[in-house]
């Protein structure tokens, strides 16, 4: 047998195991009752699934473009498009529910099919590139911080936290840009960047890592010592307040984590740790400018 002839007979053997002519739309399932990709088998038959509902996904858009109170005359034109749109392109309901669960332009943008071209020009912007920028800066940060193993431990929770939220709050496409081209080597460069995040978002996102540093770190710290206003520790006591609202959110829950918990430990019987404290934070303060 030549070697063509094998290959022949090969794709025949593969033909009738599939079925010959079938899994198409129109055209009988296989023998196991399944069809090529965007077809069901229905009664034997492979057919495309019903499209979704587009009344709820015109609404949707229309209330993305518009906002919940245009009026009725301004607000039924958007309407009748984006339901005509939605039947064209006749949306699974995956596709459908994706839009209707939107509750902003990036989350639509990041849906499967968006449909409307300015919401398609959005993008999908790279939340694995911005929580790889941001591991960059933190491993950078932590390199020189000597912040104690507790701190640092917790980094890879908070930054998959970060992206998760990324991910599922869709995050602007200019927070992306804000955080892949700036140099974020100072608390302005960050704030520039967190800033281009919804408030209700980044609210969130502080409660979830705060609930990461305190379960890392088995609970919360203590209340600060009773310290002499001239001692080392009141110094520590000091520089810490300083840098915890300078630097930005990551290293703030790591300093209300891990540093904090120091912080809160030492009294006046321990000058010498106060100090090393006080220098690894002045360290730490530096370097974000605080």
């Amino acid at each position: 047998m030549t070697r063509w002839a094998l290959v022949l007979g090969i794709a025949m053997v593969t033909a009738c195991g599939k079925g010959a002519g079938a899994g198409a739309d129109g055209q009988p399932c296989y023998g196991n009752g399944t069809c090529n990709a965007g077809l069901r088998c229905e009664a034997g038959t492979c057919r495309p699934p019903p499209p979704a509902d587009c009344g709820p996904v015109a609404e949707a858009l229309a209330s993305l473009e518009l906002g919940n109170y245009a009026p009725v005359e301004q607000r039924a034109p958007k309407v009748a498009e984006a339901r005509a749109l939605c039947e064209r392109a006749r949306l699974t309901e995956a596709e459908a529910a994706c839009l209707v669960a939107a509750r902003s332009d990036y989350a639509a943008a990041a849906c499967p099919r968006p449909l409307l071209p300015r919401l398609a020009a959005l993008g999908r912007p790279d939340c694995p590139a911005v929580s790889a920028r941001l591991k960059r800066v933190l491993d950078t940060q932590l390199a020189g911080s000597n912040l104690p193993p507790a701190v640092t431990s917790i980094a890879p929770a908070l930054l998959a936290a970060i992206q998760r939220s990324c991910e599922v709050d869709h995050w602007p496409p200019a927070a992306h840009a804000c955080i892949l081209e700036s140099p974020l080597d100072t608390r302005a460069s960050f704030a520039r960047c967190l800033d281009e995040i919804p408030r209700d978002v980044r609210d969130r996102l502080e409660q979830t890592m705060r609930t990461l540093v305190t379960r890392g770190l088995g609970g919360e710290a203590p209340s600060m010592p009773e310290v002499a206003a001239d001692s080392p520790c009141a110094r520590m006591q000091q520089r810490y307040a300083q840098v915890l609202g300078c630097v930005p959110i990551g290293m703030r829950l790591g300093l209300t984590g891990g540093v904090g918990a120091l912080v809160r430990s030492l009294g006046d019987d321990q000058p010498a740790m106060c100090a090393q404290v006080t220098a690894t934070l002045d360290s730490l303060g530096a370097g974000f400018g605080c």
